[in-house]
């Protein structure tokens, strides 16, 4: 593997139009307390259209960017530092043991309104649906990607799987206990920490029996879930607006209750420069992660010590990322099973010049571990990676038995689309690096 370089900025453009700092208000807008509006749509846009918005199968980030929007889980994480914070559940207890987890659910909390429901009006969540949920993420199913986040965690849900697609069918989990309506213990086989950032993640969303039992496999798209938007039109492909959940549970310090949009509206345009183009026309309220070679465009520094400002009508935020671009070998074909090519090719790459050259800064030199240095308290320093040294590039290639690279074979490197400019502005450097 050779990593090239730890892309540790995310850069978000917020576009503030011109009657946003008029004192006139839309009439769309609405006054709540604390100075706070109501009203309006946010129009975003994804380069890569999603794969399926059903929890168990919703693991791409454009699945995700909308699906967390319209459902939610026992527990969420807080955007702002990725601790684990209420969610569907209030609060939550942890057995001395660590076996142990007892949930308290809110009460109130209800499904978007749904013809899977009597009278199409949503009902009230309780422990059941919770159950059915984490039951279904054990189930061997083709909508099912995800039952190992579960399966050997919780009590009992391994056997439930092996047994979920045959006559032996078990009729629940051992680990899921119902105390009563708004109570839930669930037994893990052994303790695990990280045990409620798993119930964060998109497969411990919740849903209803009706609505699986409705729609089946077109769960894709007909969500049915308790986030503060419920799907309104989906075009695959082409645009995703989701509307209000009126009778969405969350409010606000001021008791307003959220959210404050009218709708959100995703668009698919897949170019990244075709993106940028429409969010300076003012068609994109935000868009994520800016390509390197639009950085100047927006007269961005990265170097300036600031994660919030403002520049022109655009609110720039940077973020850490925790993403890393690396190049994997295939060490079981007949050239990278040798240790000396894959060293010869590590030597070969300068990654301080990619960084500042090839992506404008926005990154880090992967010149240590996988792990990158976004990663708060983690000494990444001290975990020494290859350095730039074509002499000793030369010395394994030679080694290999292909002295100045005589007789070396022709390689072909395949790189994903998702990086766009970025992908193939690497791929072109390290090529010419790689035949200097």
């Amino acid at each position: 593997m050779n990593k090239i370089s730890y892309l540790l900025s995310i850069i978000i453009l917020i576009f503030f139009a011109g009657c946003q700092e008029s004192d006139e208000k839309p009439a769309m807008y609405r006054d709540a307390t604390g100075g706070v509006q109501y009203g309006g749509v946010f129009h975003s846009n994804e380069v890569e259209n999603f794969r399926s918005l059903f929890p168990h199968d919703a693991g791409d980030v454009s699945s995700y960017n909308i699906g967390s929007q319209i459902y939610e889980g026992l527990v969420r994480l807080d955007p702002k530092n990725l601790e684990v914070i209420p969610g569907i559940a209030k609060s939550w207890e942890i057995s001395e043991d660590g076996l142990v987890y007892t949930f308290h659910l809110r009460e109130g909390v209800y499904f978007h309104d749904n013809p899977c429901f009597e009278n199409g009006e949503g009902r009230e969540l309780d422990v059941d649906d919770v159950i059915y949920s984490l039951t279904m993420l054990s189930t061997k199913s083709p909508m099912n990607d995800y039952f190992t986040m579960i399966i050997d965690r919780i009590e009992g849900a391994r056997a439930y799987y092996e047994y979920s697609d045959s006559n032996q069918k078990l009729e629940e989990i051992s680990g899921l206990k119902r105390i009563d309506d708004y109570t839930l213990e669930i037994y893990l086989t052994k303790p695990f920490s990280g045990m409620t950032k798993v119930l964060a993640t998109a497969s411990c969303w919740i849903f209803p029996q009706e609505a699986y039992e409705m729609y089946g496999e077109e769960m894709r798209v007909n969500c049915v879930g308790t986030g503060p938007f419920r799907v309104v039109k989906i075009v695959d492909d082409e645009v995703v607006i989701l509307g209000k959940n009126k009778n969405y549970w969350r409010k606000d310090e001021f008791g307003n209750q959220l959210p404050y949009l009218d709708a959100l509206k995703y668009t698919f345009v897949k170019e990244k420069k075709s993106e940028i183009l429409e969010f300076k026309k003012g068609n994109l309220d935000m868009v994520y992660q800016i390509p390197s070679d639009e950085i100047e465009e927006f007269k961005i520094n990265v170097k300036e010590d600031r994660a919030d400002f403002m520049v022109d009508d655009f609110r720039v935020q940077i973020t850490p990322s925790l993403s890393v671009q690396y190049y994997s070998f295939q060490h079981m074909g007949e050239i990278f099973d040798d240790v000396n090519i894959r060293k010869a090719f590590n030597y070969a790459i300068d990654k301080n010049r990619i960084v500042e050259y090839g992506l404008n800064g926005l990154g880090v030199a992967a010149n240590f571990g996988m792990v990158p240095p976004s990663i708060l308290n983690y000494p990444c320093t001290k975990v020494n990676g290859y350095e730039y040294s074509p002499e000793l590039a030369r010395e394994h290639l030679a080694d290999a038995g292909f002295p100045g690279g005589k007789g070396f074979p022709r390689l072909v490197l395949e790189i994903n689309s998702g990086g766009g400019f970025e992908n193939i502005a690497v791929a072109e450097i390290v090529q010419k690096m790689l035949s200097d």
